[in-house]
């Protein structure tokens, strides 16, 4: 048998759920929401890492493209006459190690040695070549086993004729590639299918770190790929997570504290009653009273009963307590 305390009880275990419920919804909306907002923070400043280094190399390599014209017009022209034309061209390439000038395959002009005789070949396995190439190899005579940047311009169909410009990019790495930061663990730059890392020096594809990477943006003017390494945007943001965590509860026990107010007409018996009268769910009933000394009538008895569609049929001893606690008979 239902009581009006238990209806009561009833009610009030709904309303907390209610409100249990939007705590932990509001509280898992808020936590997300800063997640992905942060996450995108994370992503975009990746993304303007990344974007810098590339342009940065950009505005290295591209006064070398500015002076191919120049510098393939020295090839085939004697060294004695064009050696401090060479050697002021490679001072105003602020990057540029060094330029050599190659006919039929032999390097016979330096900036730095000026004349001389090398078979390029034998220096860059990789050389000569019939077109423009960028790659990276190590400096075989100068500052010997330091990583280089070698940009090569063919001046000749055969391609054993051209222009070969050395760029220190070990300087260049420490300036441009060094990045240390909670997103960033390192920064690579990759040409072909070898790979430059400020502190570890030139590496081949079998043993780069292709795991780690979580971003490549590709050079729309040259050949190369900037690489970032890190632990990705989503998991710093995760690791973030924990200090949104005071914000976010302070907001969910603000909006808990609505719901409950929100609720208190909404899910009460009272509320029940009202929508019951204002449906006619209540009918009189009438019972006369018979003396029984007598067997007079001396009196009728009013019986008020509710059938309840949502709840069936409904106690007196329920709903008229609460009914005339609140006003409502």
């Amino acid at each position: 048998m239902q009581t009006a305390q238990k209806v009561i009880t009833a009610y009030r275990r709904k309303r907390i759920i209610v409100c249990l419920l939007v705590a932990l919804l509001t509280l898992g909306t808020t936590l997300a929401i800063r997640f992905i907002s942060q996450r995108s923070v994370n992503e975009e400043y990746i993304r303007t890492a990344a974007s810098q280094r590339v342009t940065a190399l950009d505005n290295i390599l591209r006064p070398l493209s500015a002076e191919r014209a120049t510098l393939l017009s020295l090839v085939d022209k004697p060294c004695m006459d064009i050696h401090l034309t060479l050697r002021k061209m490679a001072a105003s390439l602020q990057t540029v190690r060094s330029v050599a000038l190659v006919a039929s395959g032999m390097i016979y002009c330096s900036s730095i040695f000026g004349q001389r005789q090398a078979d390029l070949h034998q220096l860059q396995p990789a050389l000569p070549a019939r077109h423009p190439l960028l790659l990276f190899s190590t400096d075989n005579s100068l500052l010997k086993g330091t990583p280089v940047l070698i940009q090569w311009y063919p001046a000749s169909e055969s391609g054993f004729d051209g222009v070969m410009l050395i760029v220190n990019i070990e300087l260049l790495g420490t300036l441009i590639l060094k990045e240390k930061s909670p997103l960033i663990s390192d920064v690579s730059l990759q040409v072909g299918d070898h790979y430059f890392i400020s502190g570890l020096g030139l590496i081949d594809k079998a043993h780069a770190p292709q795991a780690s990477v979580i971003y490549r943006q590709r050079s729309t003017e040259f050949p190369f790929t900037i690489n970032i390494n890190g632990p990705g945007a989503a998991t710093i943001a995760l690791e973030e997570l924990p200090g949104e965590l005071p914000l976010a509860l302070i907001f969910s026990l603000l909006m808990t504290g609505i719901a409950w107010l929100a609720t208190a007409g909404r899910m009460s018996f009272s509320r029940e009653i009202s929508l019951g009268i204002t449906a006619r769910e209540f009918t009189l009933w009438c019972q006369p009273l018979q003396d029984a000394r007598s067997g007079r009538c001396c009196g009728v008895e009013i019986l008020l009963r509710w059938n309840n569609p949502r709840r069936g049929e409904i106690s007196p001893e329920v709903f008229i307590p609460i009914a005339e606690g609140d006003n409502l008979i």
